[in-house]
């Protein structure tokens, strides 16, 4: 897995080209058409590999198709329409996320140097797609969730889905030491924790 924690930023414009990577963030969906924590997520990552110079895909479902660039051409946003609205738990948005995402993975894949999946129905979708075409990006999959063996019991199709993430991703992340212990418990599946990041500052104005 790539560690960011110790990264040093371009300083130069010849320096931040040379340095640039090339990172598609994943999820099923994103704001405003859903509002929830991986959404959130997926917003804050967006903008802070921007505010690094770093190139952004952003890649969900939408109720719409969307695709446009910034005019910096540093941010593209890839937005596939949602055909599942179910939301029976065998059969939903997710399980057409792993399959409608990887036209997209597989058109920009040779350019990309990461792939920040939020989800592992997307997950799925680039690890198929790397190993399809023989792309080079590394796949990292952010567990939000607390995930447990229990959970896949009436949901083999995901179990199906999520088993190959684990076994295939170049990292795997998780929210919390909770989770961590949980995944690594039922799954044998060790992972880094990186807590969502809180801006202390703009809490101030409570205390």
């Amino acid at each position: 897995m790539t560690d960011f924690s110790n990264a040093s930023f371009p300083s130069t414009q010849s320096d931040a080209k040379r340095s640039r990577l090339v990172i598609a963030i994943t999820n099923p969906f994103m704001w405003p058409h859903v509002r929830r924590g991986a959404e959130r997520m997926l917003d804050d990552l967006t903008r802070y590999w921007l505010s690094q110079g770093h190139c952004v895909h952003v890649i969900a479902l939408s109720p719409k198709h969307v695709e446009q660039s910034s005019t910096s051409s540093l941010h593209t946003t890839h937005c596939v329409p949602q055909k599942i609205f179910g939301k029976f738990r065998q059969l939903n948005a997710c399980h057409q996320a792993a399959f409608s995402f990887q036209p997209i993975l597989a058109r920009i894949g040779e350019t990309l140097d990461i792939v920040h999946c939020l989800n592992y129905f997307d997950a799925y979708a680039a690890l198929q797609v790397r190993r399809r075409f023989g792309f080079r990006y590394r796949v990292l999959f952010q567990s939000v969730g607390i995930p447990t063996r229990s959970y896949f019991r009436s949901i083999p199709l995901d179990w199906y889905f999520f088993r190959q993430v684990l076994k295939s991703a170049d990292g795997i992340i998780t929210l919390s030491t909770f989770a961590h212990d949980y995944l690594l418990r039922d799954f044998q599946s060790p992972s880094v924790i990186l807590p969502p990041p809180v801006d202390i500052n703009r809490f101030s104005i409570l205390l």
